[in-house]
């Protein structure tokens, strides 16, 4: 579907009109005059925007020069709701027309002035089949294709194949520039090559970025514990902290004996939050070593330490205090003000949290201890992340890889900013706390190759974690499985390292 040209008065105009809408009817959510604006490419300060002579200065533009592409067309295959989890389809990149979505808006707006700009034609082409066939098809004939935003088990696969360009050897795309995200280059790359990457143009991961949420009115009833949004600034937000917390408002409402649904929750666990906690105690299943190529470190003995940990707070057959269920039992018992804590991605907090207009706070998730460099939220695979590539079915590869790097640097003050707006609620907008938070998630997103292929069987086992019908045996998995792990990745790499042309 090729996206409508309009001229660029008629264009600005409906921009406008919007904007008064979506204004008019932000009194009733949260003051368009209050935005918040993610950190990142183009912002300016107060203290970075004067002089001590007190001259205005400019922050240099981080937006690619103009360049007339003299009306090329920009094809590209999106990933749609027909391809893996029907929920996570792209949304940034294409619509229609403008609407009252904040998010649409931005991609309206943000698209017709890339076109008039750069003078090019922004074509969606969404995806009808899996990704990797409908791009071997167009490699070997099928239609050409300049760009692909790509379910990341397809871009692993169609990188295997060698049907993605090196992102790293096109001179159009500059992978430092801060509207990239630097945890996919380094994190996703493999021997210093990088196949798929995400940016802000691709607001996918961050909803896929695993955060903690916090009930604000039932922590109120609790004066003497100590907010989160401190507990994350003074280094003190870890798993013994929030449990101790939570083990403090847990309450048997029905005075059953048992902590159940029924009951006030200190926690409340979901069905991969032990992969979330591995992650966010900096555990990984692989890891880059010095020569750019992962090894799988997920039987080091810290790790194992973790998973003995996160099997005695997270499964309910080990800790009774905690309460483990589905996303539907967690959003009413939240909203009812019937938990504290529970972990989610922000994808949960977009579409089922922020809807209930009920007051609440977004940490990143605790640290495995003090002693932790940082904060982890773990960039949940599965089937649900999409990310940008270069698939081999371009007609021009230095425009398409130009264009891979004007949607990126667009995107930060337009649907990454909208992104940020619509994940928090009226209240947070007056809290800019949470602003900062969103921003400590966005710069500790954490990916791991080794989850997409699911070398060794690894994502499994740690989705069940706090299953209370799974018992720990990560002792006899890691030695049963790290070899088998290590001898599937090395399948894998052999195919980088020594590249052959793509084959029908």
């Amino acid at each position: 579907m090729k996206s409508k040209l309009l001229g660029k008065s008629l264009c600005m105009l409906l921009v406008l009109v919007t904007l008064l809408t979506l204004a008019a009817c932000g009194e009733k959510d949260r003051p368009m005059g209050n935005e918040t604006t993610p950190s990142g490419n183009n912002q300016s300060t107060d203290e970075g925007g004067s002089s001590d002579s007190g001259e205005t200065t400019e922050e240099p533009s981080l937006l690619p020069d103009p360049v007339d592409l003299e009306n090329y067309d920009f094809i590209v295959n999106v990933r749609s709701a027909e391809t893996g989890n029907g929920g996570f389809p792209c949304e940034d990149f294409w619509v229609e027309s403008i609407s009252s979505d904040r998010i649409e808006t931005a991609v309206f707006t943000r698209n017709q002035l890339i076109e008039e700009t750069f003078n090019v034609n922004i074509i969606q082409e969404l995806s009808q089949e899996d990704q990797r066939t409908q791009i071997r098809n167009a490699y070997f004939g099928g239609t050409a294709f300049e760009s692909a935003i790509v379910l990341a088990s397809d871009a692993l696969t169609l990188a295997s194949e060698s049907l993605l360009e090196d992102l790293t050897q096109q001179n159009n795309i500059n992978l430092e520039m801060p509207y990239w995200d630097a945890n996919s280059v380094e994190q996703l790359s493999l021997g210093g090559s990088l196949f798929f990457v995400s940016g802000d143009s691709n607001i996918n991961t961050m909803d896929n970025a695993v955060v903690t949420i916090f009930n604000k009115d039932l922590l109120e009833q609790y004066p003497d514990l100590e907010s989160p949004y401190d507990m994350v600034d003074s280094g003190r937000w870890t798993m013994a902290n929030m449990m101790e917390m939570a083990n403090i408002v847990t309450v048997d409402l029905n005075s059953d004996g048992a902590i159940t649904t029924a009951d006030q929750v200190g926690y409340y666990s979901y069905a991969a939050s032990g992969t979330y906690y591995y992650y966010a105690a900096g555990s990984r299943v692989s890891t880059n070593d010095e020569t750019g190529y992962p090894v799988i470190t997920a039987g080091e003995t810290v790790t194992r330490n973790v998973v003995d940990y996160l099997f005695r707070i997270l499964n309910p057959a080990q800790n009774p205090n905690t309460v483990r269920g589905a996303s539907a039992e967690r959003q009413d018992m939240f909203e009812t003000n019937r938990v504290l804590f529970t972990d989610m991605t922000l994808w949960d907090v977009r579409k089922q949290i922020r809807p209930l207009n009920i007051d609440y706070g977004i940490v990143p998730p605790p640290m495995y201890s003090e002693a932790q460099d940082r904060y982890y939220s773990l960039v949940y695979f599965q089937d649900c992340v999409h990310l940008w590539t270069l698939p081999k079915t371009y007609t021009d590869k230095d425009k398409a890889a130009l264009m891979m790097e004007v949607f990126a640097a667009y995107s930060t003050d337009t649907t990454m900013n909208a992104y940020y707006n619509d994940v928090l609620s009226y209240y947070a907008a007056r809290d800019p706390k949470s602003i900062e938070m969103l921003d400590i998630v966005r710069n500790s997103q954490t990916y791991d190759i080794a989850l997409g292929y699911d070398w060794g069987g690894f994502m499994i086992f740690l989705r069940n974690i706090s299953n209370p019908d799974f018992a720990n045996s990560y002792a006899s998995k890691c030695e049963n499985d790290i070899a088998r792990a290590t001898e599937q990745m090395n399948q894998v790499l052999e195919a980088f390292k020594n590249p052959t042309e793509p084959t029908e």
